[in-house]
């Protein structure tokens, strides 16, 4: 207790410590990227405030001078506005070289920046971070000796891949500069231990005045392309991470069953499930549905726990009765029974059946989901659904599963919807006899957790298996992102009509000992085959693509690219058994590549000699945005030389390549591409732009390359990439993946790639392994320019030079071509005709034969055929000449929308309805994907189309949109839910709307590159919403939306002005809407 001298006494106050300023507290200017990359907690800095808080005593300046050359300043002016950050952001930015008052240089910036990178590279593995100056670089080993090139640095380390940061921090001027002003100590402990962020010299970029903070990161950890703050670990603890497959949005795993064609000896369950077991296992089967043994840290059970396991049992006992009793076999022939058309051609042999006669025999799903309906009856008992409205909603989620589309998912909300917790007695307890069980918050959740984990269990644990082993599950080219459902008697014919096919037309089946041989000194191996059902057979897909992620059996992945023991399928592997064969690992590592992945620098040269030289694709196009400057060329030029008053014919054709990609002779394609690649060797620089989005509240991330000869490559220039992508604030980010490509090497690598390629598909027994003598592989990332090189070289061959050329003796010609599908507008008959006559002709010893069912000819003509007799060509239907999705008039030469590609309930199998999260959002985004690829500028284009045709083209796009939003609503089950917002989803219309009149504004600015004198597109925004509102008004009049939609749709048009272009568009379409929709 104080005294009361105390009081009297006079206060003494102690000295506070002077707490030192942050320096990173005035840093201002600071892009946001850099910002969001580094995290909140960071402490970010220019170059000279962080030297002078290292080194306070440094005779360090950074100002411009005016008696300087211009260059010098400008050096100066970069380096006081670079960006640094330490590496650590937990430690405090200390006087490290307090003592250090002059600059003392005695190494060479070449050294140093060798003695960084080889300590970065050792001590990764420590570490574990990945650093910007040490990407490309690896300890070096006898594997890699022979394969990779030394970086002459110090020993021990070995270079992969270019790394541009390493080269600029060794030889760019700015890097001397600081060299000289700071000396070696301090330069090397900036590369060590902080993120140098370096402005790019060019910051006014050719789109104007603007000045854009770009930066390059030259050292320091490199980032996930995620905001710093969202990447921090979970602290939780494990409760969170063991709860985090019960979050509403986490789903069922339904992966494992599509496209899998396990071989399974009986029809049923497959033969390791707990519930073919001889002797009952209650216990093991509940521990299975629900973790009840398993106990953290050897804590004991809560009461609830025994009384489940109690309660439980009974049920569990009820269930493998029930699954006994259930006959599978009887019950899938009496719910889904094979075609009688098919089983009457099996029991006449196969030689009398094609792949094409079984291709469409699929099970309907109706009949899946009742097969699986019964089955949940008959297995598992009333009491395990606790009460009849449970059973009811929960087949009603599994025909929701059934109907899923191949991306599509289920998430644990729509498991749990409409389903009634307190109904599962057997979990959560019988409440007293006169009242209704009432839970608090916290043990109704732990109620909902069980439910949904006895629920997932019927779904990953029953439903899946069963329909994996009865069902293949796959898409088909007919029926778009629709999954069907093969009968396994079915598939396995299919599969052996296929395989027969195949092996008489472009593959030839090897032995387990010679694929062996042959991938030990390739670097592809092999690929799965998938069989992909047409209308017209199959169509073979090599999953080039994906990695393979087989294993060996000590758990390593394997280096060489096959197994060594090949045994049987059904033996192999359990069922979550993908392939068999070990995957090739790269070089420098033991990252698993997949074949497109290897052949990246092969492509990436492909497209720069495509840039370089488009002559060489022939009419060639890589998609229908190059195909309108192209048109709006031809028509403009037709205009021209019209009379006054007399429109100048145009004679249209368009022909069909069959089977383009099988029938490419592949010594032919080899001799060609030697020609085209025209530098001995190649520089591909590879780097990823980083651009915050705040809209988005993440960074947004594109990888970006560049492709040139060695001899004019300036590994410090990028400012290129950051003027043509006109970014402001943006990092670029070298992550040591450049290279240099030789073409002797690039040469080997397709050659190898198209003659030695192998491919794997499971037979009845074992797997078979596939030559491909033919062709180019289907799925592989150069088929494409591939196949447009080589029919480019064909063109002139086969149809001479007068199609090529623009002009012949006043007349006009377009001849274009995207993949196999040609195209020829011509004012000259003759050269209609000789086009025509020349197609069919062809060349077949080079691949080139047409399919005579997809020949188009404007106008009625007869082809003499080699024999003498003639052929009359298919003339064009009479709303329009069709070519890749377009129709066009062949009187005006306008363009349209083809919808018959659409009908029949097309426009329903190319969705993905997206019910994980955000499913509102989720839909905004959906309709603009819609219009999106849609908005071609050529339709609306007022030289090309006339002005009633830009209406009924902009009304057909807006009907499409309104069509495919229908269908997602109602498959997403949503009517009940954010749907039911009207005024979010009318929200969503007229953004989708307005973002269409938009895009299809700028397209049509940027296609035609003499904007000045094309002319505008007659089409308001007030037209624009008017028609958008009638097509989704005729499309929503089709369903019952009783929640007042039809009539806010009605309010939202009586707002728009009426006009007669409008109208008369409604008598128009409304007669053709039923044909190919409704």
């Amino acid at each position: 207790m104080a005294s009361d001298e105390d009081d009297d006494a006079p206060s003494i106050r102690r000295p506070t410590k002077r707490r030192r300023k942050d320096p990173s507290s005035k840093c201002h200017g600071i892009p946001t990227t850099i910002r969001a990359l580094l995290g909140h907690q960071a402490r970010i800095l220019r170059l000279g405030d962080y030297i002078q808080a290292i080194a306070p005593s440094l005779e360090f300046d950074l100002k411009e001078d005016p008696a300087s050359n211009q260059h010098l300043n400008s050096l100066m002016r970069r380096l006081s506005n670079t960006v640094v950050s330490p590496t650590n952001h937990q430690d405090a930015i200390k006087p490290v070289f307090q003592k250090v008052t002059k600059p003392r240089v005695e190494t060479s910036l070449l050294s140093i920046v060798d003695d960084v990178v080889w300590s970065l590279v050792v001590n990764k593995k420590q570490t574990q971070v990945r650093n910007a100056l040490s990407q490309g670089y690896v300890v070096a080993s006898e594997t890699l000796s022979n394969q990779v090139t030394g970086c002459f640095m110090r020993p021990g380390v070995m270079s992969t891949h270019l790394n541009s940061n390493a080269s600029f921090c060794k030889s760019s001027k700015l890097f001397r500069v600081l060299h000289a002003k700071v000396g070696d100590e301090i330069v090397r402990f900036l590369l060590l231990k902080t993120s140098i962020f370096v402005p790019h010299e060019t910051t006014t970029t050719t789109t104007g005045n603007q000045q854009h903070n770009n930066y390059q990161l030259v050292c320091g950890p490199i980032p996930n392309g995620r905001p710093a703050n969202a990447t921090q670990p979970n602290t939780a603890g494990n409760k969170s991470r063991s709860h985090r497959y019960l979050k509403p949005h986490a789903t069922i795993n339904r992966q494992s069953m599509l496209g899998s064609d396990a071989f399974v000896p009986k029809v049923g369950l497959p033969k390791d499930h707990i519930l073919n077991d001889d002797a009952p296992r209650e216990q093991e089967l509940l521990s299975r549905m629900i973790p009840i043994n398993d106990t953290p840290s050897g804590r004991k059970r809560p009461k609830r726990w025994n009384r489940l396991k109690v309660m439980g049992i009974p049920i569990c006992k009820d269930i493998i009765k029930g699954s006994k009793k259930c006959d599978y076999h009887r019950l899938l022939d009496r719910c889904c029974p094979m075609p009688d058309a098919l089983k009457n051609r099996i029991h006449e042999g196969e030689k009398t059946l094609a792949p094409k006669d079984v291709a469409t025999c699929c099970t309907p799903s109706g009949e899946v989901f009742a097969f699986l309906s019964k089955a949940l009856r008959i297995v598992f008992p009333l009491r395990f659904w606790g009460s009849s409205h449970n059973l009811d909603t929960f087949l009603g989620v599994v025909q929701t599963f059934v109907n899923l589309r191949r991306r599509e998912a289920l998430p644990n909300k729509t498991l749990m919807n409409r389903t009634r917790v307190l109904d599962f007695t057997w979990l959560i307890g019988e409440g007293s006899s006169h009242k209704k069980r009432k839970l608090c918050r916290t043990a109704h959740e732990a109620a909902t957790r069980l439910v949904t984990t006895v629920l997932r269990w019927v779904f990953n644990d029953f439903i899946v298996p069963l329909l994996r082993s009865n069902f293949i599950s796959t898409e088909s080219e007919f029926s778009g992102r629709r999954v069907l459902y093969y009968r396994k008697p079915t598939w396995a014919l299919f599969r052996s009509l296929s395989l027969k096919h195949l092996k008489t037309k472009q593959y030839k089946e090897i032995s387990a000992a010679d694929v062996k041989e042959r991938l030990q000194i390739q670097k592809t191996g092999c690929s799965r085959l998938r069989l992909l059902p047409k209308a017209t057979g199959v169509r073979p897909i090599a999953t080039l693509c994906k990695r393979d992620n087989s294993l060996l059996s000590d758990g390593k992945p394997a280096m060489c690219p096959i197994a060594t023991d090949l045994k049987p399928a059904a033996k192999r592997r359990k069922v979550r058994h993908s392939s068999n064969l070990k995957p090739y690992a790269s070089s420098a590592g033991s990252k698993l590549k997949s074949t497109n992945e290897i052949l990246r620098d092969s492509l990436a040269v492909l497209q720069f000699e495509h840039q370089n030289n488009p002559q060489l694709f022939g009419g060639g196009l890589l998609g229908l945005h190059e195909f309108y400057p192209r048109w709006h060329e031809y028509v403009s030029n037709v205009q021209a030389r019209a009379p006054l008053g007399k429109p100048v014919q145009s004679y249209f054709a368009s022909v069909d390549i069959r089977r383009c990609y099988d029938n490419i002779v592949q010594d032919r394609l080899l001799e060609l591409l030697n020609g085209i690649l025209s530098e001995d060797n190649y520089a591909i620089n590879r780097c990823s732009l980083l651009q915050s989005t705040p809209e988005r509240s993440g960074i947004a991330k594109r990888q970006l390359k560049q492709v040139c000869p060695v001899e004019t490559f300036d590994i410090i220039q990028r400012g290129g990439i950051l003027q043509r992508s006109s970014r402001d604030g943006a990092v670029l980010l070298d992550e040591g993946t450049s290279s240099v490509a030789k073409k002797g090497e690039l040469m080997e690598l397709i050659r190898e790639h198209l003659q030695s390629h192998v491919v794997v598909t499971s037979g009845r027994h074992r797997d078979v392994f596939l030559h491909q003598r033919k062709g180019i592989p289907q799925g592989s990332s150069l088929s494409c320019f591939l196949c447009n090189f080589y029919y480019g070289s064909l063109e002139q061959d086969v149809m001479g030079t007068d199609a090529q050329n623009q002009s012949t003796e006043g007349h006009v010609s377009l001849l274009v071509r995207i993949i196999d599908d040609f195209l020829l507008v011509t004012t000259n008959k003759a050269l209609h005709k000789s086009f025509l006559q020349a197609m069919r002709r062809g060349n077949p010893s080079l691949g080139m034969t047409i399919n005579q069912e997809k020949v188009f000819s404007s106008i009625n003509l007869s082809l003499t055929n080699d024999d003498g007799t003639s052929y009359q060509v298919q003339r064009a239907p009479d709303a329009g000449l069709p070519w890749c999705g377009l129709l066009f008039d062949t009187e005006s030469c306008g363009v349209k929308l083809d919808l018959s590609r659409l009908a029949c309930g097309k426009a329903a199998d190319s969705l993905t309805v997206a019910r994980t999260r955000k499913e509102g959002e989720q839909l905004r985004i959906a309709m603009k994907s819609f219009v999106r690829p849609r908005c071609y500028p050529i339709l609306f284009d007022p030289s090309i189309n006339s002005r009633r045709n830009i209406d009924a083209n902009f009304f057909d796009l807006m009907l499409i949109c309104a069509v495919k939003t229908d269908a997602y609503v109602a498959s997403g089950n949503m009517l009940n839910s954010s749907s039911r917002n009207v005024d979010f989803l009318l929200s969503c219309i007229a953004d989708t709307i307005l973002f269409s009149l938009q895009l299809i504004k700028s397209r049509h600015r940027m296609g035609v590159q003499q904007s000045t004198s094309a002319p505008h597109i007659d089409l308001t925004k007030a037209m624009a919403l008017s028609l958008g509102w009638n097509a989704f008004l005729l499309i929503f009049q089709r369903r019952r939306y009783e929640w007042g939609l039809i009539a806010r749709v009605k309010k939202k048009l009586q707002r728009c002005p009426h006009s007669p272009r409008v109208r008369l568009v409604l008598l128009e379409r409304r007669d053709h809407v039923h044909v190919w929709m409704l």
